[in-house]
């Protein structure tokens, strides 16, 4: 994944709790610059971070490429359904759904709905 400072100073965003103890304690991206992280420490120590997501939604950090999410296809096509009322194909390729996921603004971090019997 790749993410950019759009800003004129150093942004450092401390890491999720829950983050693995070998994280550092800090992501810190120059102003300016583009940082690129693997997607496995993204996705398991800051992609829940609530001062980068005000800052993605600010414009002061602009993801450039998104993390491969750790999501199953068949679970983002249930929280696609849930919270956009999308109806997909789960033979669909990943990145594909990803992709219309981000697009629609579904939040795949979410809890998933619960199965109708």
């Amino acid at each position: 994944m790749k993410i950019k400072s759009t800003v004129e100073r150093n942004c450092s965003f401390h890491k999720m709790p829950s983050a693995p103890s070998n994280t550092p304690n800090y992501l810190t991206i120059p102003a300016g610059s583009t940082l690129e992280l693997e997607d496995s420490m993204w996705n398991s120590s800051f992609a829940n971070s609530p001062s980068i997501a005000a800052s993605l939604s600010n414009g002061s950090l602009v993801m450039v490429e998104h993390a491969v999410s750790p999501v199953s296809v068949e679970d983002m096509v249930a929280l696609i359904k849930d919270q956009a009322g999308v109806t997909l194909d789960s033979a669909l390729e990943k990145a594909a759904v990803q992709d219309l996921a981000m697009k629609l603004g579904v939040d795949l971090s979410a809890k998933l709905p619960k199965k109708k019997k």
